[in-house]
């Protein structure tokens, strides 16, 4: 193996190496540099990787060799993580392949500089997805121990997610964990375990912390601490944020201290998005960022994270003026008042709807149901119905049935007929359909 220089861990172009399972690589270029080391673009068989090589006296050390021994042995949770997949070992120094992070993908810093600028829906399949596989990778027995935005990656279009840096991935409690996390992510414990030098390690409590916010920068597009106490600092150093984010975090919303309020004019992101959203949502970050602060237990798990955004999916009105999306309101319904449009001022049409048990799906021309509504098992991504226009009467709508299943509808007056696959279902006021596991009615006349 070749070096530009040896001051560092930089290969040559062409230089190429044997891996512990008898892989051949060859490197193609440099793809980035940080703290720990340098990360390739590497070719094995006609297939592109990414190989990550550890600077010597950072995290080279038997303990990571150990942890990304352990990745490559056992299977990831899903296909969004870049798993370790292969050792590469050239005397005392090491690194690991895994796969190549497709051209496309976007991280959460380029919505912050507004670089890209998805929809509301695409924002909350973006967060959905983040929660699921996290939920997955705890579910294997994991913690992530710093998860942070830079760790992070998303299709602005279809809201998929890729999570790299797996390195730092331990057995949940497990003590060889190298990684406490990045400030400003890391739960309070941990910011004064560093501080106290004391023992407490990333855990999946902490990684619930470390997610909260995350998805408050996806969703807010701004920092939960930051608000007028930083604001307040003169010398923003690691004793700052050590205070901010550790000895005294408050929450830029809690609801009882309001001394660290968002400033107008510098935090304005924080004041305009957060009041677009649902307060079930919204409350589950007051929880996570209150009582969950100093008391772990009650911070929010992902099944809670799932089905808020869920309902906000289902629940969005599409405005017929501007194309916004405006979450739907029941309280406002039920007033009969009219949803307004936060963009251009409009007031909206709220659109039929289909119920499902204790969910409300709002039939939006692009509506779809997925099979978790039908079976409660989270897999959005399945669709098996989806909202169309009849082709001659515009104002006409049905259901397609897009699963492998006959559905039997029923209508107002109870009379009942099948429909199968490929066919549609007409949308109408009090009219049943019968899934198999589960029924659905759909309102076309308001609140009931």
């Amino acid at each position: 193996m070749k070096r530009k220089d040896k001051s560092n861990s930089e290969f040559s172009a062409g230089s190429e190496f044997s891996a512990r399972s008898g892989n051949k690589y060859s490197i193609q270029r440099l793809i980035g540099e940080g703290g720990q080391g340098c990360v390739y673009e590497a070719s094995c068989e006609g297939e592109k990787y990414a190989l990550k090589w550890y600077k010597t006296g950072t995290q080279g050390r038997p303990e990571q060799k150990e942890i990304i021994e352990n990745l490559i042995r056992r299977a990831k949770p899903s296909e969004a993580f870049l798993w370790p997949i292969d050792l590469i070992e050239h005397g005392d120094e090491f690194g690991y392949v895994m796969l190549l992070r497709p051209p496309g993908y976007l991280s959460i810093p380029a919505l912050l500089s507004r670089k890209a600028e998805p929809s509301f829906m695409t924002i909350c399949k973006i967060g959905y997805n983040l929660v699921a596989n996290y939920r997955k990778l705890h579910a294997s027995g994991y913690s992530y121990c710093d998860i942070n935005f830079g760790n992070v990656f998303f299709d602005a279009e279809t809201g998929d997610v890729l999570i790299c840096d797996n390195d730092n991935v331990t057995i949940d409690g497990m003590k060889q964990s190298l990684a406490m996390g990045t400030i400003g992510f890391m739960a309070p414990e941990l910011v004064m375990a560093c501080e106290n030098h004391t023992s407490e390690r990333p855990s999946t409590v902490t990684d619930l912390h470390s997610l909260a916010v995350l998805l408050f920068y996806l969703f807010m597009i701004a920092d939960p601490f930051q608000g007028e106490l930083v604001n307040k600092i003169r010398c923003y150093d690691l004793a700052a944020k050590v205070q901010i984010y550790g000895k005294n975090p408050v929450f830029i919303f809690d609801p009882v201290d309001k001394s660290n309020r968002p400033v107008k004019g510098i935090d304005d992101n924080a004041i305009i998005f957060w009041n677009l959203y649902p307060d079930y949502f919204k409350d589950l970050f007051v929880r996570t960022f209150t009582d969950g602060l100093h008391s772990p237990k009650k911070r929010v798990q992902e099944i809670e994270w799932q089905n808020a955004i869920i309902k906000m999916m289902d629940e969005m009105i599409t405005c017929q003026n501007c194309g916004a999306e405006v979450f739907y309101n029941p309280l406002i319904e039920k007033s009969h008042a009219a949803h307004t449009c936060w963009f251009c001022g409009n007031s909206l049409c709220v659109p039929a709807k289909l119920e499902i048990g204790d969910m409300t799906i709002l039939l939006n021309s692009e509506s779809k149901i997925s099979e978790h509504h039908i079976k409660r098992n989270y897999n959005m991504e399945k669709t098996v119905a989806r909202i169309t226009r009849h082709p001659t009467y515009s104002n006409v709508w049905g259901l397609k049935n897009e699963s492998t299943q006959n559905w039997i509808y029923e209508n107002s007056s109870g009379e009942q007929q099948i429909v199968k696959p490929g066919k549609s279902a007409t949308v109408s006021h009090n009219a049943k359909i019968l899934f198999g596991e589960a029924t659905g009615v759909f309102r076309t006349k308001g609140e009931q």
